[in-house]
């Protein structure tokens, strides 16, 4: 899909032109962001709602529940939402490992994980927008193994979150030596024999679907963030390096986690992002990791077009950002991110003066309250302002193959009233069937190249918008 220029009076492109028989997203109003307009109040601290800003201690051994406890009066001085918590290390080859989720052989039971972080219910207020922190650690074998106890720990840390009142888990999902293969990775050092890229594609995506499914059965609401994205596998990105193969996998992870996610879960891509502070950069990722990864322009080995719409209409955007960012820094990630960002005291944080401290010390935290107050005034305003799209101005360019026996594209619509939105269609080329109320459009292309337009007036609350789209018939496949 190609986009017109013009004033730049939305920020991001939809870059999902579904044409010739691709199943579209179903029909229905679904979140994205806007410019702001002007300067707002800030929520209060008992209102506001996202982006949400959320610390992740690294170091030592780790936060549990039980130091957490101990130390909740200093995290609650913290200018974060929520704290990720490391809880039930157990010791797989010489590593400690909170959680022991990414196990075919070791098997969490529900108590365990609840009984240690019980005490902090109703004695920490911001344990509902904490998370626990799992990593893939655990040597889960093969993708084609029995993964049966595997996505049982899944249900289990979900079913935890439920019962604790938390958001949900924090995936570490880095490639490293305790895996018999690098999961990620393909072919690795032990393939199964006759298996081949597509056979290790199709069966990621299983995994991920059955493992967000039973989470969500446990816990509707449930949320997961993984600490590595498709971007890492996926060339483009203007500032997160693809490195493949080694992460060859993970996208069609995340297509199975959506799929499974259903609509009321959450899948998070929080990368963490390093060494720059220019807004452009977040902007950039934001755009490549939601919009373009699953457009058909940019045409991923791993995601069918069923995955590519559920992609842009599930997924969710952050960023992670090391000890040594700026406000300004943070403010951009905040305000680029859909739902979070979390801050983190640096991967290499084993000096002797970090090791004394019990929590990352107050004053190496930037002036993160700043930011997350600057972002959420925007994200209020922009909520404030009425109905939004998806695209970057407010028009696109789509294409469809003429003669082809059938087109569908849905665009995205970011209602942001709180009220019931109305889709009419002023303007439509006789081609296209466009119903009212309804985002899908579809029909059969004309024999003969050519270019029509589509208007579409979306209102709500007392608001209204306008999108053009300009519908490219190409000749030929």
């Amino acid at each position: 899909m190609e986009t017109k220029p013009g004033s730049a009076r939305r920020q991001f492109l939809h870059q999902a032109a579904l044409t010739a028989g691709a199943l579209a997203i179903p029909s229905g109003l679904t979140s994205a962001r806007a410019d702001d307009k002007g300067a707002s109040v800030a929520p209060s601290a008992a209102t506001a709602g996202p982006p949400y800003l959320i610390f992740l201690p690294l170091g030592g051994d780790g936060p549990s529940p039980a130091k957490v406890f101990k130390d909740r009066a200093y995290i609650e001085s913290l200018p974060v939402d929520g704290i990720v918590i490391h809880s039930s290390a157990v010791v797989a080859g010489g590593e400690k490992v909170p959680n022991c989720i990414w196990s075919n052989q070791v098997a969490l039971k529900p108590a365990q994980v609840v009984d240690e972080a019980a005490p902090l219910k109703g004695k920490f207020s911001k344990l509902n927008r904490s998370w626990f922190l799992a990593v893939t650690s655990m040597k889960a074998s093969d993708w084609f193994s029995d993964w049966s106890t595997c996505v049982g720990n899944f249900a289990v840390m979900a079913r935890a979150c439920r019962e604790l009142g938390m958001e949900g888990l924090f995936l570490d999902n880095t490639d490293n030596q305790y895996h018999p293969v690098p999961i990620w990775g393909f072919p690795g050092p032990k393939p199964l024999p006759g298996k081949t890229l597509d056979d290790y594609r199709r069966q990621v995506r299983l995994r991920g679907k059955q493992i967000m499914e039973a989470c969500v059965k446990e816990y509707p609401a449930f949320k997961l963030a993984l600490l590595n994205g498709a971007a890492l596998s996926e060339k483009g990105d203007p500032h997160i390096v693809a490195r493949i193969p080694d992460m060859t996998l993970v996208t069609a992870f995340y297509s199975g986690l959506l799929a499974g996610a259903g609509e009321t879960g959450m899948v998070i891509d929080a990368s963490a992002f390093y060494n720059t502070k220019e807004q452009k950069d977040f902007a950039g990722s934001h755009q490549f990791r939601k919009y373009e990864i699953p457009s058909a322009q940019h045409n991923s080995a791993s995601l069918s077009a069923e995955d590519r719409a559920l992609w842009t209409r599930r997924l969710k955007v952050g960023f992670g950002l090391s000890a040594g960012f700026t406000s300004e820094g943070m403010t951009h990630a905040l305000m680029q991110s859909d739902y979070m960002s979390w801050y983190y005291n640096g991967a290499d944080n084993l000096d002797p003066e970090t090791l004394k401290q019990a929590w990352w010390p107050k004053h190496r935290f930037p002036d993160l309250a700043a930011a997350r107050d600057a972002a959420r005034a925007k994200a209020a305003n922009s909520r404030a302002s009425g109905v939004h799209f998806a695209t970057a101005i407010g028009e696109a360019t789509v294409q469809a193959a003429a003669g082809d026996a059938a087109f569908r594209y849905t665009f995205e619509i970011d209602n942001r009233t709180g009220a019931k939105a109305t889709i009419t269609y002023p303007e439509k080329p006789a081609w296209v069937k466009a119903e009212a109320n309804n985002a899908t459009i579809s029909g059969k292309p004309p024999s003969a190249a050519g270019t029509a337009t589509l208007v579409a007036v979306v209102s709500a609350a007392g608001k209204r918008d306008t999108i053009k789209l300009t519908i490219q018939t190409r000749a030929g496949k």
